[in-house]
């Protein structure tokens, strides 16, 4: 896995210590943000390859970051946390624009994979015996990608 930038929101300090561990062997950049308002300020400056949001917190949680990313046009794959899923709400948040749902707890093997995935999503890496595009496409229209 190349290296990447992933930002978590979460207002719990126990919840970001177990995403510390989860990412820990992974080649990541990682940041984390306290907040609503701390979210929205890291992602209106930097650029992201996944983002990992708790849904409830203080000033909008998951619901305003997610609001914020499709305000802005970034592509980012965003995946909602909650300790208070259920199904209605899991469709609410993927209806809105989420990439994917996660219920906490969660274990490391299902977090990587959602990260994968999200990676896989935004270019970052590429499937099994799937070769990256290249940048230039042989034939007549050199620039044209399909």
């Amino acid at each position: 896995m190349p290296r990447c930038r992933v930002l978590i929101v979460d207002d719990e300090a126990g919840q970001q210590e177990i995403f510390r561990q989860y990412l820990a062997p992974l080649p990541i950049d990682l940041e984390v943000a306290d907040g609503t308002a701390a979210a929205i300020e890291l992602l209106a400056a930097k650029r992201y390859h996944a983002i990992f949001c708790d849904l409830m917190m203080e000033g909008g949680g998951g619901r305003e970051v997610l609001r914020f990313v499709k305000s802005q046009g970034l592509h980012t794959p965003l995946i909602i946390v909650t300790g208070y899923g259920d199904e209605e709400t899991a469709e609410e948040c993927l209806t809105a624009g989420a990439f994917d749902f996660l219920s906490k707890p969660f274990d490391r093997l299902s977090f990587v994979g959602v990260l994968r995935r999200a990676l896989l999503r935004s270019g970052l890496i590429f499937e099994e015996n799937a070769s990256p595009p290249t940048s230039r496409a042989p034939g007549p229209f050199p620039h044209f990608v399909g």
